[in-house]
């Protein structure tokens, strides 16, 4: 990210000519990259550093929010469905009506979330480790839905900081339209579809903006009750997304599995021990960096507890390892995070 390239650069651009902040620019020489920076007193730092450096990092903060973004909020098992005998003296009993609620028009949530990172610019090393914070704020409308079918327009709001290292805190605004699509009655198979735009923002020195991206994604999950009284769950998905970037340097395919399990030992609390692995492919090359090809990992597991329809406490555990074709962009990161989330609906 721009705001970590203040300290070390973050991991993966390397654009020609680039405005890190309001006073800072970075320019491409023949052998390596110049990060010529305006210190507070008027002094001119120069630092040389190698192109795939900051490949690397401008990045890192999008796929910190990949990491970090909120699960949903109404953790713990579904009410049960509602099933009613419908019954007519003259015509005698009917059908067997299944009742199911409507989706709120409109639900306002926020998540406060403490986290450590031991990986703040995702590099293989000069490795800054910190606790965290991260604020996110979510607001969806459903316009209109059906029994199957729920499209939806939401816009979040993260903020995050950090500790140890205030010249990576950065802040983000996502956009997003979506469309669920239940694929058969028992809701078992759904179809997502969604079309994002994100603006992530440094959070100090003037707000300057360094990073934007539309991102299409689509995606397939399956879920099937491993007990009769549906306790413990396994769910799978399959996910193909792409997102065109300002800077190009970042466009990216990507093709996603992921399974977890979901186990209740009581209706209010879940437990999901899960693993994503990921294929990426970047089709813009630079002067550093050719047919980049990455494979990622994630697993972990988190537990949450809803006290109450609208509060969520959570806490979870993450490893992320990213193996790319360029080795200098490997990395590893673990993320433990401790939640709250609360939300409203009407």
């Amino acid at each position: 990210m721009v705001s970590a390239t203040r300290e070390r650069l973050v991991a993966r651009n390397p654009p020609v000519i680039t405005k890190q902040r309001s006073s800072q620019f970075c320019v491409s020489s023949g052998r390596g990259l110049r990060i010529i920076r305006m210190c507070r007193h008027r002094l001119l730092c120069i630092t040389v550093l190698l192109p795939l450096t900051l490949i690397g990092a401008q990045e890192a903060p999008q796929q910190t929010i990949e990491s970090l973004r909120t699960r949903p909020l109404t953790a713990g098992q579904q009410d049960e469905q509602k099933w009613q005998l419908t019954h007519n003296e003259d015509i005698g009993q009917i059908e067997l009506v299944r009742k199911e609620p409507p989706p709120p028009t409109v639900t306002l949530a926020t998540a406060q979330s403490f986290f450590y990172t031991d990986n703040i610019l995702l590099t293989e090393s000069d490795r800054i480790k910190s606790v965290g914070w991260n604020g996110w704020f979510n607001a969806v409308v459903i316009p209109y839905s059906t029994f199957r079918w729920t499209p939806s327009i939401s816009v979040e709001q993260h903020l995050f900081r950090y500790n140890n290292s205030p010249a990576s805190d950065f802040d983000a605004q996502i956009l997003a339209l979506g469309s669920a699509l239940s694929l058969n009655e028992e809701r078992s198979w759904s179809w997502n579809v969604s079309y994002s735009l994100w603006r992530l923002y440094s959070a100090h020195a003037g707000h300057s903006e360094f990073y934007k991206q539309g991102e299409l994604a689509n995606s397939l999950s399956w879920y099937r009750s491993l007990s009769d009284d549906e306790s413990l769950r396994l769910r799978i998905s399959t996910a193909l997304a792409w997102r065109h970037v300002t800077p190009s340097n970042f466009d990216r395919l990507s093709a996603e599995l992921g399974a977890g399990i979901e186990f209740y030992p009581i209706r209010s609390i879940q437990i999901f021990p899960f693993v994503n692995v990921a294929g990426r492919f970047y089709p813009t090359d630079t002067d550093g960096v050719r047919e980049r090809r990455d494979f990622t990992v994630q697993s972990g597991a988190a537990v949450s507890w809803r006290p109450h329809k609208n509060l969520n406490l959570s806490a979870s555990f993450t490893w992320v390892g990213n193996y790319s074709s360029a080795e200098r962009l490997n990395y590893d990161v673990v993320l433990p995070i401790l939640g709250i989330a609360a939300n409203i609906s009407f």
